[in-house]
């Protein structure tokens, strides 16, 4: 049976942007809030590499638990989207040369309903949608009153939390179909493709079975345990 090699895009994804004309110095932040605290906003920036002007187009994909009292806004900074939902695309234009980076601005409406949800962004040249950066803006917003730490994170992957403190470890790889797992039983594991479709989701497991034919060469895995969402990306490579 042939196996294909995963990487984890954690590790590699400085690599992968560099040959892309554009990169994210950071491609996940995480904000920690509570019900107390107002309107939640926050950017991550994308720089150019390149002397060219390139157009940049995004696709964004939310969370499908994520509450439906959340209202989600984003700016790119030349448009700015006052509602934004999964499928929502367009585009910009990246100059290079410029002064200050471009930032791509996100802001949650949580009307005081606590929660934890991540936001992703596919972004891509406009001529070049199968290479892709995925970023991700993570909300948690816990109760008032649940002393909750309220220090936002921003990082290139699984939260520091998750790593560190809970030593949760999610692994991919593809024979036939993809094999997802983790190093114990979660509350739930949720896989995407690289445009934000839901292929696959199991509760109450450390695995989860995706089949080849509906996931290509990208996939985004979330392990849900306790209220914590652990992100991480994986590619195939040949």
């Amino acid at each position: 049976m042939k196996q294909i090699l995963i990487f984890s895009l954690l590790l590699f994804s400085t690599q992968i942007q560099g040959q892309l004309g554009f990169t994210f110095p950071e491609t996940q932040v995480i904000f920690n809030k509570d019900v107390t605290f107002g309107t939640v906003h926050g950017y991550l920036e994308i720089e150019s590499d390149t002397s060219d002007t390139l157009p940049i187009k995004w696709i964004a994909r939310i969370q499908e638990s994520m509450p439906s009292e959340w209202v989600v806004n984003f700016d790119d900074q030349t448009t700015f989207y006052p509602t934004i939902q999964s499928g929502n695309t367009d585009t910009f234009d990246l100059i290079p040369a410029q002064t200050f980076n471009r930032k791509l601005i996100i802001g949650l409406a949580h009307n005081g309903v606590a929660d934890t949800a991540s936001i992703f962004f596919s972004v891509f040249r406009v001529n070049s949608p199968n290479d892709s950066v995925i970023i991700e803006y993570q909300f948690r917003i816990a109760r008032s009153g649940s002393n909750s730490d309220t220090t936002d994170t921003i990082g290139t992957g699984t939260s520091v939390y998750d790593l560190q403190k809970q030593n949760l470890r999610i692994t991919a790889y593809r024979n036939d179909n993809w094999e997802v797992s983790t190093n114990r039983t979660v509350d739930q594991l949720i896989a995407y493709d690289m445009l934000g479709r839901q292929l696959g989701s199991i509760k109450n497991n450390n695995q989860l079975m995706i089949s080849s034919n509906e996931a290509a060469g990208l996939i985004i895995v979330q392990a849900i345990e306790e209220g914590h969402v652990t992100s991480q990306k994986f590619v195939a490579c040949n």
